[in-house]
């Protein structure tokens, strides 16, 4: 639908109507939990959290509350999850990373970044993902700098100020563009590949897995990092394919 792809809104509507993609909304939360765990699923629509206050406050008080849930967790018995699934990755080194284009959304969801176990992207054309990132210094630098819309200088926020979780990129079933390497990078490719998380109890599993191509008909499993329990300390293990 042409005006869908333009809108977002619409596309919203569409995808809710559509028993095939079960989107309720531009926003959601979806929680699923067993005798072992929670996880709290928290979809965002980047495309206007911008210029969404109701958007950024509802996401806000998500994280805050999946925060109360895991402080709780001796009396639960139970581990809590937060994954987190955004279009726009406000940090990486693909195409649109590298130019800083989506840094805006770095003190708009400060919290929910600080919060989450994993981070799920698309809209760059490769596969990364990202180690997390820690807070170096104090944001409060930062606080008067102009960042509510995306059209705001990216040059002009300072990424040390902001702390990062882990974060899966998958966009390689369109054509591909350009990645680099960095300091965060654990993987990155160009390769078609699609991203699979396994949740247990007390680990969460990124996978990048090679997408079957004309001249592969198997999916070769490219990378895999898992993170032993749920705290901030986020002790991983990569489990990379030698």
């Amino acid at each position: 639908d042409e005006h869908a792809a333009s809108d977002p809104y619409a596309l919203a509507e569409i995808a809710k109507n559509d028993l095939g993609m079960r989107i309720p909304g531009r926003y959601y939360s979806e929680k699923f939990e067993n005798n072992q765990m929670v996880v709290h699923i928290l979809a965002l629509d980047t495309s206007t959290v911008a210029i969404d206050a109701t958007q950024q406050k509802w996401a806000t008080a998500q994280a805050l509350q999946h925060q109360e849930n895991k402080n709780n967790e001796s009396r639960d018995s139970k581990k809590h999850w937060l994954v987190v699934f955004t279009h726009h990755p406000p940090f990486s080194y693909g195409e649109h990373g590298l130019q800083g284009e989506n840094h805006y959304l770095l003190p708009l969801l400060q919290t929910v970044y600080e919060q989450a176990d994993l981070l799920v992207c698309g809209h760059e054309h490769d596969a990364q993902y990202l180690q997390a990132k820690p807070r170096v210094k104090n944001a409060s630098a930062s606080k008067n700098k102009s960042m509510q819309h995306p059209t705001a200088n990216p040059d002009s926020i300072d990424l040390d100020d902001h702390q990062l979780p882990p974060t899966l990129i998958v966009g390689t079933s369109c054509e591909s563009r350009t990645v680099k390497s960095g300091p965060y990078s654990a993987f990155h490719s160009l390769q078609p590949a699609f991203g699979r998380i396994v949740i247990t109890g007390d680990t969460i599993t990124s996978e990048i897995v090679g997408a079957p191509s004309a001249d592969r008909t198997d999916r070769t499993l490219l990378f895999a990092e898992t993170i032993r329990d749920a705290s901030r300390s986020r002790q991983t293990e990569n489990t990379t394919p030698v």
